[in-house]
């Protein structure tokens, strides 16, 4: 992780400046993804909110919809039920306005994240089953990996090794699909599942 952060912070410092805008927010929401993905939410959120200062005057309201629901998802890992509702809302405004399902992905898992820490099962793995179905459709297979790996995390915490085994293998077979299964990343991921892959 800290070879990709390094890599974004250089990038970061060039492009301050060059004063170009657009592409300092992309740096930003890469770092925002890669904290994210590593669990990081709180830093994920400083970076996605650094994008999004950097886009609010700007027409990319495909990118700002992405930010909004990468947010959302961060703060409804923290428990911040109330500013993840807030941030899934606004970006599901977007998609809508846009007609841009992918900005759904995480939109998605945002509300079935917070059904399932209220024990609504049904309601969260409906949701889960539509950010499934529209990364299905859009062929985007790592939303797909990851929303498999939720779901096993959250069959793992409550105590059904069965079903969370069959999740962490649906999620590992489509990371293998994008290459990433060799990937330290996804090894440390599936160590934590409980599954040895190396």
């Amino acid at each position: 992780m800290s070879e990709a952060i390094e890599c974004y912070d250089r990038s970061i410092e060039f492009l301050k400046r060059t004063n170009n805008h657009n592409e300092m927010a992309r740096a930003y929401g890469n770092l925002g993804v890669t904290y994210r993905h590593f669990n990081n939410y709180k830093k994920a959120i400083e970076y996605h909110n650094l994008q999004l200062d950097l886009l609010k005057d700007s027409h990319h309201m495909r990118f700002i919809g992405y930010a909004y629901s990468w947010i959302g998802f961060c703060y409804s890992k923290i428990d911040d039920f109330k500013n993840a509702r807030r941030y899934a809302k606004k970006a599901q405004e977007i998609a809508k306005k846009i007609e841009n399902d992918n900005i759904l992905f995480d939109v998605y898992k945002t509300y079935a994240y917070m059904f399932a820490k209220n024990k609504k099962w049904k309601e969260a793995m409906n949701y889960y089953q539509k950010s499934i179905d529209d990364a299905t459709r859009a062929n985007a297979f790592f939303p797909i990996a990851e929303t498999y790996y939720e779901i096993g995390l959250l069959h793992k915490e409550a105590g059904n090794e069965e079903e969370s085994k069959d999740y962490f293998n649906m999620a590992y077979s489509f990371y293998k699909k994008v290459g990433l299964d060799k990937s330290d990343f996804i090894i440390e991921k599936m160590d934590y599942a409980g599954m040895d892959i190396s």
